[in-house]
């Protein structure tokens, strides 16, 4: 029997209904494009930040809602796959139902058709362009061309830009960056308790049962980069080994297995002591506690023990949280 009720509420791609600590960005945002609503021209955004925190959601979010509720044709480009001005060109073309031909055509004939439909349709536009420093990268002559086109039309365009990198348009030339016009908008990490209500919020949507506690444990993890995708992934995993509800005991041994990417090559050059002692430790333990625990499956001198320890505090493997003779406290650094 699966423990979960919509599993895709867990995949990256997944879009709530709301967006949790990100109302104030959104509302934002909603109000200076709806200026396209009165066919006036709206500042362009910069949206900035560390991965997972929530910029493409909000995009596509408010994408979606202008998309119901105001009429207004919108477009969303990942610039790691459409890197070029031929292809983001090409896409905002097809995307209007402009004739557009992917093969043959020059960058000015595909811009005019743009333009032509824009006009013949009325349609005013929302350009995001996520990644945005593939494309700069690549050809920063596009963003000259989307700036431009409103010197064609009567129509508007409002640009939304997405990138981790603050400083991304700081090489850009100056005809584009006078051009530009930028509101930026800073995501920061998600707090603790700000990734504890994102994380209960899709534990609903995505499980029948969980234990609780599950949504701290998770939130605690994730919350260390403030990185969303960190919480998601957790708990799709644990999800997927769990039996007839997620428990804590699922998340832990995900979090056990993810904690360190190198952990895999560094156990596979450990001794059997070395990594039985990890294994008791799964919280901190005093001296005497581990070399007893360890003797039921592992023939060992004390001697020899308190060698394996002091070599494994020298790798780095485990450290020393507090003194008292040889009953000192270790847990596990990986």
């Amino acid at each position: 029997m699966s423990v979960f009720k919509r599993e895709e509420a867990l995949y990256p791609e997944y879009l709530p209904l709301n967006l949790p600590h990100r109302e104030g960005q959104i509302k934002l945002i909603s109000e200076n494009l709806s200026l396209l609503l009165k066919n006036s021209k709206p500042m362009n955004i910069f949206i900035y930040g560390p991965p997972g925190v929530g910029k493409t959601a909000v995009a596509k979010f408010i994408l979606r809602e202008f998309e119901q509720y105001s009429g207004i044709k919108n477009i969303y480009i990942n610039c790691w796959q459409y890197n070029t001005s031929f292809a983001v060109l090409s896409e905002i073309g097809i995307t209007i139902g402009a004739f557009v031909s992917r093969r043959g055509w020059a960058k000015d004939e595909i811009f005019s058709r743009i333009v032509q439909t824009m006009e013949n349709n009325r349609l005013n536009l929302i350009i995001v362009l996520d990644e945005v420093d593939q494309l700069i990268k690549r050809d920063s002559n596009v963003l000259y061309d989307l700036l431009r086109i409103e010197n064609y039309t009567k129509q508007k365009i409002g640009l939304i830009f997405i990138s981790n990198d603050k400083y991304v348009f700081r090489n850009v030339e100056d005809r584009i960056k006078s051009s530009l016009n930028l509101e930026e908008i800073e995501f920061k990490p998600y707090t603790f308790l700000e990734m504890k209500d994102i994380v209960e919020q899709r534990m609903k949507e995505a499980f029948v049962a969980y234990e609780e506690g599950v949504s701290a444990l998770v939130a605690a993890k994730a919350a260390e980069k403030g990185d969303v995708r960190i919480a998601l992934e957790i708990l799709l995993k644990a999800g997927r080994i769990a039996k007839d509800k997620l428990r804590v005991e699922d998340v832990k041994k995900v979090i056990k297995e993810e904690i360190n990417p190198k952990i895999q090559e560094i156990m596979k050059v450990l001794s059997e002591e070395e990594k039985r002692i990890l294994e008791i430790l799964d919280k901190p333990k005093a001296t005497k506690e581990i070399f007893e625990e360890l003797k039921k499956s592992v023939s060992i001198s004390r001697a020899k023990f308190y060698r394996v320890l002091d070599e494994m505090i020298r790798k780095g493997l485990i450290k020393i949280l507090g003194k008292e003779n040889r009953l000192s406290l270790l847990y596990k650094a990986l």
